[in-house]
């Protein structure tokens, strides 16, 4: 009898837990989606934060972590991610958009247009990406492909 009644009594304070969980998540997010200046830009993050955060990884498919040569060669560079391979045309030049990440809150950064020749694509994942710019680049040495730590 008592391993029903324990049973019943974790199941229903499991039940209550998660829907006061979702409940509380759910209120929040409504509450700083509708003020003025912060709700389009929580709106912005917590969109982005929730596609890093999803198993799946559908709506990372078509990103591309790459490196944009900016400058004569041998200038300098950053680490970007592309979201989408199309290419934009401004006056005679293809571009393509890419999104400069900031660190150390990577969803602050600006989409820029990087002519198309000035791209290099990366074999990186996002979250090595985004993990580069979260520590302010201390993790750039075991997370860049072909450094003498990430080889180790």
């Amino acid at each position: 009898g008592w391993a029903v009644v324990l049973g019943s009594v974790f199941c229903i304070g499991l039940f209550v837990r998660l829907r006061l969980r979702s409940a509380i998540i759910s209120g929040v997010d409504a509450i700083f989606k509708r003020l003025p200046i912060i709700g389009s830009v929580y709106g912005t993050a917590a969109q982005f934060v929730g596609m890093l955060n999803k198993k799946d990884d559908n709506e990372l498919k078509g990103m591309t972590v790459v490196y944009c040569n900016f400058g004569a060669s041998g200038g300098c560079g950053i680490l970007a991610l592309m979201p989408s391979p199309d290419k934009y045309r401004f006056g005679e030049r293809d571009y393509h958009a890419v999104y400069i990440p900031t660190s150390p809150v990577p969803m602050t950064g600006g989409l820029v247009f990087v002519p198309v020749e000035a791209i290099t694509v990366l074999d990186m994942s996002v979250d090595k990406l985004m993990s580069i710019y979260l520590s302010m680049g201390v993790t750039a040495p075991s997370m860049m492909p072909g450094s003498a730590a990430a080889g180790a």
